[in-house]
Order: structure tokens, then C-alpha cells, then sequence
């Protein structure tokens, strides 16, 4: 069955074994109507989320797309702002559903910082 998990719950298991900060970084929510959860990931700790906007629906096609292209390119060095903008010109029909949040902090930041940034070839 479904299980409700409060912000406050969440924040306790994603920073469990830590001095009190989150230590997820990043998460992708990949789920349609998602950003009301993308934005319990925020009020939790974590410091990037993508997500769907909460009155979109998503293709299944375009969210495999965009998360192949995603990951690809995170995998690879590259920032998660450029992900993100790299993977939306993959889905251009449906680019303007997915979220980046928090919209307020730089996500100029690789996750996987030992990773280096190959040259980007778009995926058939």
C-alpha cells in the first residue's frame, strides 16, 4: 500500500549517519505532477531536485528520453544545470514540464566531480 512520508521524516532519513546536514545532493523525481514531492526533497535538505511541474503529464518516451540524457551527461562530469538544459533540447515538445529546483541557488555544480566532460553527441 501507499505510505505518506512527512518532510520531517524524509529530512531524518536523508541525513541519517550525518552531523545534522543532508547528504543527498541530488535526486530526480521521475514521476508525472512530481514537483510537490521535488519540493519535499528541497525542504529536506537535498540541494538539487528535478522534477515535473504538479499540473504536467509527461510522455513516457520524453521522460526516458530526458533521463537517459541526463544521467549520460552527469555520469560524464558535466554540471547539473547543463544536464538539465542538454536533456530538455533532447524533449523540446516537452521541455517546459520539467523542473530544476530549487530555482533560487547556482546548480552549476557537478555531482560526480572526478568525472571528466567528454564531448556531447545526442542520443537516437
Amino acid at each position: 500500500g501507499v505510505q505518506f512520508v512527512s518532510v520531517k521524516k524524509l529530512t531524518s532519513l536523508l541525513c541519517a549517519g550525518t552531523s545534522g546536514e543532508c547528504g543527498v545532493e541530488f535526486v530526480f523525481v521521475s514521476a508525472c505532477h512530481s514537483e510537490l514531492v521535488g519540493q519535499a526533497f528541497i525542504k529536506a535538505g537535498v540541494k538539487h531536485v528535478v522534477c515535473v511541474k504538479v499540473l504536467d503529464r509527461v510522455l513516457d518516451r520524453s521522460a526516458q528520453q530526458f533521463s537517459r540524457v541526463f544521467y549520460q551527461h552527469l555520469a560524464n562530469g558535466y554540471t547539473v544545470q547543463d544536464c538539465f538544459e542538454i536533456a530538455k533540447e533532447t524533449v523540446v515538445e516537452e521541455s517546459s514540464k520539467f523542473l530544476l529546483l530549487p530555482d533560487n541557488i547556482d546548480h552549476q555544480v557537478p555531482i560526480f566531480e572526478n568525472a571528466k566532460p567528454s564531448e556531447w553527441t545526442p542520443i537516437a
